[in-house]
């Protein structure tokens, strides 16, 4: 990562990592936000937590099997005590692809639509957190056209544009390999645990009971009615957000 400017000014770093893009009907993406003081003291958790299981190269929902089963139970549990005590937030971003038009409002390129998709998520934070907040945004590494600078210029853009800002409050967005982020990993862990039951793979023919248990335990530990549907209370620490395309006239009158 690049060496972070130094000033008086809140700073929030924000770990972001996706979910089902293309495979799957719901895409998630996930967002970690904590204070950049203690980001290192965070990382260094979860190091703890997993050293005693014989630690891992990576943490991934992917990656989650019947024998590791206890080392991500125990990082899940870890991340749901953080965020009673207010050492991070979560935030998901849920879009049914079913309802996305690629080729009318996106060029029919749909990586230029899950851009879309992040900017929103990304920019939710300029829109709810206090004015004189810095973010630092670190992306999981992927293959793209669309560059991290183009997201920034993007999101201070739309601050200004909106009167959110007269400053830019993005001072990075870059990305970061995720296997040198352990808030990156956990991230995914908690975003797949989403995506899974959102898909509804957990009542799939053949789900491993081991995937099922995580997904459950997951769903306890953020205090979580399910993880598939949006939490009814936003601000809580862990926030579940289904994007709605309906024109806003059509939303509330179906209220």
């Amino acid at each position: 990562m690049r060496a972070l400017a130094t000033d008086s000014f809140p700073k929030y770093h924000v770990y972001c990592d996706e979910s089902s893009q293309t495979k799957h009907r719901f895409i998630v993406i996930g967002a970690t936000i904590c204070q950049a003081a203690i980001a290192p003291r965070i990382a260094a958790t979860i190091e703890h937590i997993i050293a005693p299981h014989g630690g891992t190269s990576e943490l991934k929902w992917e990656k989650v099997k019947r024998l590791n089963l206890p080392m991500y139970k125990a990082v899940a549990s870890a991340f749901g005590q953080m965020i009673d005590g207010g050492y991070l937030h979560y935030y998901a971003l849920v879009v049914d692809t079913n309802t996305v038009d690629h080729k009318k409002y996106n060029e029919g390129n749909a990586e230029l639509g899950f851009t879309k998709f992040l900017f929103t998520l990304l920019f939710k934070f300029a829109r709810i957190y206090k004015p004189e907040y810095r973010f630092y945004v670190f992306l999981d590494e992927r293959t793209t056209q669309h560059t991290p600078d183009q997201m920034h210029k993007a999101l201070n853009g739309r601050a200004r544009k909106q009167n959110i800002r007269d400053f830019d409050p993005y001072r990075l967005v870059e990305f970061v390999k995720s296997e040198k982020s352990r808030i990156i990993q956990v991230t995914d862990v908690i975003t797949g645990a989403i995506a899974y039951e959102t898909n509804m793979h957990h009542i799939a023919v053949g789900a491993a009971a081991y995937k099922i248990d995580m997904m459950r335990h997951v769903t306890e530990c953020v205090k979580a009615r399910s993880l598939a549907i949006p939490t009814p209370v936003a601000g809580t620490g862990f926030d579940i957000w289904h994007l709605d395309f309906r024109p806003k006239k059509r939303r509330a009158s179906r209220a």
